[in-house]
């Protein structure tokens, strides 16, 4: 007998040859193989579960394992899904059931990436007659550098195109590396572009957010390559940028039918859009998918590893240490915005758990850039991408910081670290650097103000935002002093406290993060004494 079996139920069956390969890989890893194709009900794949005795895993695309059928798939570990999306599984009801979720990330990039250029290609070159321009010498701008961008780069270069790229993560000496010119914002990535290739998610911080501000900077008679979703165009500020500047613009992800006439009708042949998105829909990215999925069950059944797993199991009392790393991972805003690396080290009972806790730090740290369906394992990814560092320290529990988390994060070998705790089910900060005071952690938009501490200074920065109608809880830091007359001695400093940190939690009414944004860069900083201020969105 066997070490388990594998059921690989597809709705919409895998090619020929990308499920004989990996059917072959899951028999060579000594498990057996069960199939159930071109299945039309829910019962059918029920029935194919309550026939399979011992189970290993599930291979899924695109089909709906919900509840029911979660519960009938008895002694089943694993479900991978053979692509990147998992919205099909219901994913927090496989976790409390004990069974590991898994995805297949990147296995479709190139094919996404080719199918991008295609678009452009075709663009620039109509098939049906008439004067092109071509792609050599011209530039291309980037906008998300995860594995999309990577490709398409590789193939612009191929073209001698000159490339141009903005994540807010990259790190620029990675893309010296990889040969790049790096924008530091969106709008140095925008101006003076050719072409702009769209790979970016689609949530609160993106959704509309490329429009006619982004448009209107690009070179004349430019276009834009959307492979990433269609929510994020503001589809007016493309037709005020056609009508200014010829801006055309090219998608696999279209719009709603009466949004994509209206283009059509105003902006004609500067306007391309294909019938449904189709960027993954090659033989190889097939053939990866299916491969890569047959081999994540091998390895979980021989070592117990699931490296791309978007439910992490933990103990029920663990899940508020959970939210506490997410916290302190949304919190990079306030040290470093691109660090070289993030150093987590988890005390008491949190040790055992630290790679999780990791990822969850980077969960929080990717979080409003990646979208909000972001899994720790992504996230993960996501760092590798970027040329962050996860390290993970080994905790000094003499030093009495009972079950806590600490992350440190690294740029330019300057280290900006960050403590937090629960007490009595209350998320906490600890520390920040070397100011220390006990700050409670909710939900919400934090404002974060650093300053030369006196009298009611705090007050003053509060009244900016009383003053603007939001409600505030403050908090605040004050730096630690030196212990003794050799420690003042040796770093030179006076007793007296010199610098203040404040929290502000803040209560905004409707959507108004960026009027908050827009008094803490201008009226708060203005303030004598302010050196630093910045929001932190807490979700």
């Amino acid at each position: 007998m066997g070490l388990g079996t594998v059921l690989i139920a597809t709705e919409k069956p895998f090619a020929q040859d990308a499920r004989d390969a990996a059917v072959q890989i899951i028999e060579d890893g000594g498990l057996e193989v069960k199939l159930l194709e071109n299945y039309t009900t829910k019962q059918q794949l029920i029935d194919a579960l309550h026939g399979i005795e011992c189970h290993i895993g599930l291979i899924v695309r695109s089909d709906i394992i919900d509840e029911e059928v979660l519960d009938a798939a008895s002694g089943l570990k694993l479900v991978v899904r053979a692509g990147a999306g998992y919205d099909n599984i219901k994913h927090i009801y496989a976790e409390q059931k004990g069974i590991k979720v898994g995805i297949t990330p990147g296995v479709n990039a190139n094919a996404v990436a080719e199918h991008a250029f295609h678009l452009m290609q075709d663009f620039i070159r109509p098939i049906d007659g008439g004067t092109g321009t071509e792609l050599r010498g011209k530039t291309l701008g980037i906008h998300g550098f995860g594995n999309v961008g990577k490709y398409m780069a590789e193939i612009a270069k191929g073209h001698g195109m000159d490339v141009v790229v903005y994540d807010i993560f990259l790190d620029g000496k990675k893309a010296e590396e990889l040969g790049v010119r790096v924008a530091r914002t969106p709008e140095e990535l925008y101006n003076g572009a050719n072409f702009i290739s769209l790979n970016i998610p689609q949530n609160s911080e993106t959704k509309k957010s490329i429009g006619y501000e982004l448009f209107k900077l690009m070179s004349a008679n430019g276009a834009v390559v959307n492979t990433a979703r269609e929510g994020i165009i503001d589809y007016d500020g493309l037709i005020r940028a056609f009508e200014e500047k010829n801006i055309g613009y090219t998608a696999d992800v279209p719009p709603q039918a009466d949004v994509r006439a209206n283009l059509e009708e105003k902006m004609g042949e500067r306007v391309f859009m294909v019938k449904k998105k189709q960027g993954a829909e090659t033989k190889e990215a097939n053939y990866e998918a299916a491969t890569a999925a047959a081999n994540l069950c091998v390895k979980f059944s021989k070592e117990g590893i699931l490296l791309t797993q978007v439910n992490n199991p933990l103990p029920d009392d663990m899940w508020d240490y959970v939210t506490l790393a997410q916290y302190l991972g949304r919190f990079n805003t306030a040290f470093v915005e691109r660090p070289n690396s993030v150093e987590v080290t988890c005390y008491g009972r949190l040790e055992k758990f630290q790679d999780h806790f990791g990822r969850y730090v980077l969960k929080g740290l990717f979080q409003d850039q990646l979208g909000k369906e972001l899994t720790p394992s992504e996230a993960s990814e996501a760092a590798k991408e970027r040329g962050i560092e996860l390290l993970l320290r080994k905790p000094d529990n003499k030093r009495g910081h009972g079950d806590s988390i600490t992350v440190e994060y690294v740029y330019d070998g300057t280290a900006h670290s960050i403590r937090g705790r629960i007490d009595e089910k209350e998320l906490q900060v600890q520390r920040i650097g070397d100011f220390r005071m006990t700050i409670p952690l909710e939900k919400g938009i934090y404002v974060i103000a650093q300053y030369q501490d006196g009298a009611g200074k705090s007050d003053v920065i509060g009244d900016k935002l009383s003053s603007k109608g939001y409600n505030k809880i403050v908090g605040g830091f004050r730096q630690e002093p030196m212990r003794n007359e050799e420690e003042l001695a040796e770093n030179q400093q006076e007793p007296t406290v010199k610098r203040a940190m404040m929290f502000c939690r803040i209560n905004p009414n409707g959507d108004a993060l960026q009027d908050i944004a827009r008094i803490v860069e201008s009226e708060i900083k203005s303030i004598p004494g302010v050196y630093r201020a910045l929001t932190v969105n807490m979700g």
